[in-house]
């Protein structure tokens, strides 16, 4: 049986000079306010407005909307029983 080698050649970096050449730059996080004052300066405050802004800034309201209580809510409790039993060993 052959042996193969694989041979790699590359620059040694110290971690100042691979933070220079990789770092990505930093993205500004919005908080809630600032998502809230975005969306305030778009459009008047109509219900399809603030409609809008709930969709946007909590995506599960959209989810929540869709949730059948009746069909869905007693095997969800039972799936969160059976999740919680089996974690609680661990």
């Amino acid at each position: 049986m052959d042996q193969m080698n694989v041979s790699i050649q590359r620059p040694v970096l110290s971690e100042p000079k691979f933070e220079e050449l990789f770092s990505k730059p930093d993205v500004r996080s919005f908080s809630l306010v600032d998502s809230a004052r975005k969306v305030c300066s778009r459009c008047t405050c109509s219900s399809k407005c603030v409609k809008s802004f709930l969709m946007e800034t909590f995506p599960f309201v959209r989810i929540m909307r869709k949730y059948s209580l009746k069909n869905d809510l007693i095997n969800d409790i039972i799936s969160g029983l059976t999740v919680g039993v089996m974690n609680l060993p661990q």
